[in-house]
């Protein structure tokens, strides 16, 4: 595989979906707040690991976990199919609001406070990130299918056939029945996880191949991936989305003090956010919305989702994009960088209303959680040995 650059472009997020028959959904029940959760996590614990997994993957959570909950919760189950299944449960959310003690009621800044805060988060962008040392991380990418059993002997089908000549074939394991979704037959499956090594170097984005610790699984069944989480998508949000149309939403707790949140949207005329479903065809530019958190004193930016809506012959397809950063540190320099990503397509049947209440019920999901860890300072190393030159 050789490796492949991206100079501070265009984010983008490349998708490989095999097409499903939709079928009519049951009436979902109740979602469960953090809260709830917290409750069912300490009712599992002591259960078997593929029981916890299978009670983990029948609820969904109406409210966004926080990292240090999630970690809490991660904690107190030991085998991998419970710890997979809180994964996939846990970053579903990841688009909701966070619960209501994690909002803050501190007073609405007045217009040209909240603009203040805008524009030192585009200064923010345009000054710092472009300063970002070079470096390595090491990112961290397990998938999720939410889908049928036959969608995915069907996808699997399909994935033979067309890697033939690899060793690696899609493969799955079921972790249990997505009832609360409202998907009729649906389960939570585990795809796949993989680790690659991420360079930036000079603004340049490389991903190498995987490292002999990488991979656990099937890394053939990884069939989303996104790019730009190091400075691309915040440049593209910050300059798209026109700082005097960002509108205020509310202040939450961040991980060192409170963020404003912000409200933005950008039309597709203005969109450099590209989607690929196919290698073969240019990508789209489809028009996005989401949230951007920033810390008010430093224009500093914590987390930013993108949701992107985009039409086919055949299907309407949701994609939500979701990247929290924290402080790190790279050659004993504190940084912020991006510690957590959540990507998720959605398949809806093609007569689906997307601004419906409550939203329609998707026929299959794909979800990605990306970790970026192991920061280290990249330097170039050269070799002279005697006699090289020349064969």
């Amino acid at each position: 595989m050789h490796p492949s650059a991206h100079r501070w472009a265009n984010p983008i997020l490349f998708v490989c979906l095999a097409q499903a028959a939709f079928a009519a959904p049951p009436k979902a029940p109740a979602n469960l707040t953090v809260a709830e959760f917290d409750t069912l996590v300490a009712s599992l614990r002591q259960q078997s690991d593929g029981k916890a997994a299978r009670g983990l993957a029948r609820v969904t959570l109406k409210e966004r976990a926080g990292a240090d909950q999630v970690a809490r919760w991660e904690a107190d189950f030991q085998g991998s199919r419970a710890r997979e299944a809180l994964l996939a449960v846990t970053d579903a959310s990841a688009f909701q609001n966070p619960p209501a003690a994690e909002i803050l009621h501190n007073s609405q800044p007045d217009p040209a406070a909240a603009q203040q805060i805008v524009a030192k988060a585009v200064d923010y962008v345009k000054q710092v990130m472009p300063k970002l040392p070079n470096f390595s991380a090491l990112r961290a990418t397990t998938s999720f299918e939410i889908a049928t059993q036959a969608q995915l002997d069907s996808q699997k089908l399909m994935g033979n056939l067309v890697q033939q000549s690899h060793k690696a074939k899609p493969s799955y394991q079921s972790l249990g029945p997505a009832e609360s979704t409202g998907m009729r037959d649906a389960q939570i499956f585990w795809t796949g996880s993989n680790s690659k090594l991420v360079t930036n170097r000079e603004g340049f984005e490389v991903t190498e191949s995987p490292g002999a610790t990488a991979s656990q699984g099937d890394q053939g069944s990884l069939n989303m991936v996104t790019i730009g989480e190091f400075g691309p998508i915040l440049s593209v949000i910050t300059l798209e989305a026109l700082p005097d149309q960002m509108a205020w939403n509310r202040w939450e707790q961040g991980p060192a003090g409170p963020l404003a949140v912000f409200d933005y949207a950008v039309p597709r005329a203005r969109s450099h956010f590209a989607v690929e479903f196919n290698l073969n065809e240019p990508p789209d530019f489809p028009a996005y919305h989401g949230e951007i958190a920033i810390d008010p004193a430093s224009g500093a930016i914590f987390r930013i989702t993108i949701v992107a809506n985009m039409h086919d012959p055949d299907t309407l397809r949701q994609v939500h994009l979701m990247v929290e950063y924290e402080h790190v540190t790279i050659g004993g320099v504190p940084y912020i960088c991006p510690v957590h990503g959540v990507a998720m397509v959605s398949l809806l049947d093609q007569y689906a209303d997307e601004n419906a209440q409550p939203p329609p019920i998707p026929f299959k999901v794909t979800i990605n959680d990306v970790s970026f860890t192991h920061y280290h300072l990249f330097r170039s190393e050269s070799h002279v040995l005697n006699g090289a030159i020349g064969r």
